[in-house]
């Protein structure tokens, strides 16, 4: 759903060209609320993922966006640049990562099989990358997020297929294997997933969309883990109207952050984010850009420090933007962020401590090419 909505974001988020060595984050350089873009080694493709445990140690992932070979992204970064990550199959999607440390962290996507595509899941030891088996499902299978707590309780979540429906995918693993844990359908025939927090061993949120009643139109899907089962969660109303959650993190049982974009009736998209104080889910104004602005990523730090990134559309300038949003404890604001070029769009953020966050994405100067993204905080 994510390259989707990339697509779609073209049109309404995003903007970049190829940065040189002076946007190389610098120690001792720490402009306050500003984003540089970081170079990257990877010409082609997009990147969906982005985790890291310090400053010298944060992994970013994706694909490539080629019609035919469409190896996996996997990049590093040592505290002085990015690197290609040795990494197999040769073919598949990833879209999520998740590090606990420099000897242990998950990637998540899929891989096109000629049985369709089915989950894929990856391991970092220390030393490389190795695909861990998870089950194969008849009609297929994608993960979108994964989200580790710990060695033995990380969790992954996307979307399986059957016969005219599609429905919620979770799994976890304990240590030592893969295992499906049932999720519920809302009331609709498609409910996917496409991102999860892990703030507790009986406390995990899932967010996505499902179908409406309106042919084509999506509503938000927030499901949650009490440590026995996962239940369907009431969305608050967006406008009345359609919308899709992209993103959640949580630092707490009564500090949870969801992102996404809704679309009011006769209006065009506007970013939506929810968040979530220990009791209810509630509607959070922000600063809003122009209409034609969706939020794909969030990374919650504290009580009063989180971070979101998107695009959006200028409608009276530049078309595609990338949006970046601080949350300070009290609102949110939009912080400034280069969009060199044209068409680019944020899709995921990891804010690893109050002075070190990273963003990445894709940018369309003449094809769809890796975007990474620094900033030092506010």
């Amino acid at each position: 759903m994510r390259f989707v909505v990339l697509l779609s974001l073209v049109a309404l988020a995003a903007g970049p060209a190829r940065a040189g060595s002076s946007n190389v984050p610098m120690v001792g350089s720490h402009p306050a609320c500003q984003w540089r873009v970081v170079p990257t080694p990877v010409g082609e493709g997009q990147l969906e993922g982005v985790s890291g445990t310090s400053a010298d140690d944060v992994w970013a992932v994706g694909h490539s966006t080629t019609e035919f070979d469409m190896p996996p992204i996997i990049l590093h970064w040592d505290g002085r640049q990015w690197s290609n990550a040795p990494k197999q199959p040769s073919h598949a999607w990833l879209f999520g990562v998740s590090s606990l440390s420099p000897s242990d962290a998950w990637a998540v996507g899929y891989e096109p099989l000629l049985s369709g595509d089915q989950p894929l899941t990856m391991h970092w030891n220390g030393m490389f990358w190795r695909v861990v088996p998870t089950q194969d499902f008849t009609f297929g299978a994608r993960l979108q997020s994964v989200s580790a707590r710990g060695s033995r309780d990380v969790w992954a979540v996307g979307y399986w297929a059957a016969i005219g429906a599609i429905h919620p995918l979770v799994l976890h693993w304990d240590g030592t294997s893969w295992t499906q844990v049932p999720a519920p359908d809302a009331d609709s025939n498609n409910n996917q997933l496409e991102s999860v927090t892990a703030v507790a061993a009986d406390d995990v949120w899932a967010v996505g969309f499902r179908d409406t009643e309106t042919f084509y139109t999506f509503g938000p899907l927030i499901e949650h883990w009490d440590g026995t089962a996962w239940s369907v969660v009431s969305s608050p109303s967006a406008l009345g109207s359609e919308g899709v959650l992209s993103s959640v993190s949580g630092t707490s049982g009564s500090n949870v952050w969801a992102v996404g974009n809704v679309t009011p009736d006769a209006y065009p998209a506007e970013s939506l984010i929810e968040h979530w104080d220990g009791t209810r889910w509630r509607l959070v104004p922000h600063s809003l850009r122009p209409r034609y602005s969706g939020l794909l990523g969030v990374s919650a730090l504290s009580a009063d420090d989180a971070w979101a990134v998107g695009g959006y559309t200028d409608i009276d300038g530049p078309t595609g933007l990338v949006l970046t949003e601080h949350w300070d404890g009290s609102r949110w604001t939009v912080v400034d962020a280069p969009s060199p070029g044209s068409d680019a769009t944020l899709y995921a953020v990891d804010a690893i401590s109050e002075h070190d966050i990273w963003a990445v994405g894709a940018r369309i100067p003449s094809q769809i090419t890796p975007l990474i993204m620094h900033s030092f905080g506010c």
